[in-house]
């Protein structure tokens, strides 16, 4: 499913999609992020980008996750806050993606460490 949606979302921010498409393919997005896996399948996809990683893809993941670690971080499971904490450090290391993206991830890693406090 990780790979349905980076495929999804490259396409998605494509430039030759006419509207027709760029509604379905955001209903499907939808569809993908609020299932049970929405996180998982963002993580899976941020941790799993290559090493020059899709900016927009992966800002996309970042601005999902993040939400997701401001609004219910209490309510996930332990080992997937833990993985949150994990791949967003790891995506800061790795500086796989532009600044713009970076700052979203150390956004996130403050909104981890808020919600454990």
């Amino acid at each position: 499913m990780a790979e349905e949606l980076r495929a999804v979302l490259r396409e998605f921010y494509s430039s030759v999609l006419n509207d027709q498409r760029r509604s379905e393919l955001n209903r499907h997005i939808s569809e993908l992020l609020n299932s049970s896996h929405g996180i998982g399948l963002a993580l899976s996809v941020v941790s799993n980008d290559s090493d020059d990683g899709d900016p927009q893809v992966g800002f996309f993941c970042a601005v999902l996750i993040e939400d997701v670690a401001r609004k219910r971080y209490h309510l996930l499971p332990v080992d997937v806050r833990d993985q949150i904490g994990r791949i967003a450090l790891g995506v800061l290391v790795s500086q796989k993606y532009p600044s713009f993206v970076n700052v979203k991830f150390c956004n996130i890693i403050v909104q981890c460490g808020k919600a454990e406090l």
